[in-house]
């Protein structure tokens, strides 16, 4: 783990993991990387506390060894005949939360590349599959609100 602080509100977090992709506790997949941007900033003379992150994920060098069944939460072996290498995966996920004093606000986006996709081609899909018989990544976008009461 490699933790950047360029400035007093900025920041880059890198991660790189190494996994046998041939165990039953990797998922098959051979290495990881992450990196993870984060930005702060005081706006209104400060009244305003805006954070935005970035997040890049990716799984490369993927085996189509074992994989770990979602439901039954044990590995199972792939029998397939089809013995090439998975694509490998990439995640672009964001995040903008504004805080204004006990008042909280935000989005997320998981997946960035379904949702521009989904934009463009009208709705159209092109779901991530990681394992057979679990079905594909899609996109989510979720809204963050909170306020705390002080009594």
């Amino acid at each position: 783990v490699l933790d950047i602080p360029f400035r007093k509100y900025f920041g880059l977090k890198l991660k790189y993991k190494t996994l046998n992709q041939k165990s039953i506790f990797s998922g098959g997949f051979g290495q990881r990387i992450d990196m993870n941007i984060k930005k702060q900033s005081n706006l209104f003379n400060g009244f305003m506390k805006l954070d935005i992150d970035l997040g890049i994920t990716h799984f490369g060098k993927r085996s189509r060894v074992y994989y770990l069944n979602p439901i039954e939460m044990v590995p199972n072996k792939f029998y397939e005949k089809d013995n090439s290498s998975p694509q490998d995966i990439t995640f672009v996920n964001t995040k903008i939360v504004a805080n204004v004093s006990s008042f909280t606000v935000g989005f997320e986006w998981y997946n960035i590349h379904q949702i521009i996709i989904g934009y463009l081609e009208n709705g159209g899909s092109n779901p991530i599959n990681i394992y057979p018989g679990i079905p594909g990544t899609g996109k989510q976008i979720s809204l963050i609100i909170k306020w705390r009461f002080n009594d």
